[in-house]
């Protein structure tokens, strides 16, 4: 059980009125899963990474309008309820990594990244305290230029969408 979940089975059960309680996001930790073979003996089935969404869905699931939408598509859903557009989204985009950008410059992440070691191709340690995900150069021109992700979609692009991350262990 999460620690989320946890800590709402204590509250309900009446034991406790708060609880503070985290999690961490491990991406680089889901699954790959297998398709089982479909007769005896058969080899295994198409392997797919689980990171971005749904992948052998109960038929019942299915059947149900939007219930297996992968992050991707859910994010392009909420931009066409919302109506956000490909501008806007890249727009914030920009802007987000404008702020993160300078954020890290001033220093104010520092209380809160703890360096780890990184390994270059020649096997060289250095210590790594700098968040990857905001990218300098970012621009209305460069996120112009890339392809929606999700079939007949127009606002989630790879420059616009949050990227995949992992937390640190615990």
């Amino acid at each position: 059980m999460s620690a989320i979940g946890l800590a709402t089975a204590i509250v309900q059960s009446g034991q406790a009125e708060v609880i503070v309680a985290d999690g961490v996001e491990s991406m680089s930790r889901a699954p790959w899963v297998t398709a089982k073979p479909t007769t005896a003996f058969a080899k295994p089935g198409e392997s797919f990474d689980t990171s971005i969404g749904w992948r052998f869905v109960n038929p019942v699931f299915t059947a149900q309008d939007k219930m297996t939408y992968s992050m991707p598509e859910t994010a392009e859903e909420v931009a066409r309820a919302d109506e956000i557009g490909r501008e806007e989204a890249d727009a914030f985009a920009v802007r987000s990594h404008e702020l993160s950008l300078a954020a890290i410059e001033a220093g104010r992440f520092e209380p809160e990244i703890v360096p780890v070691p990184v390994a270059d191709r020649r096997g060289r340690v250095t210590m790594s305290n700098t968040d990857e995900g905001p990218r300098p150069g970012t621009s209305m021109e460069v996120l112009g230029k890339l392809k929606p992700v999700v079939k007949g979609g127009c606002a989630v692009t790879a420059g616009n969408a949050s990227s995949l991350k992992t937390g640190p262990p615990r």
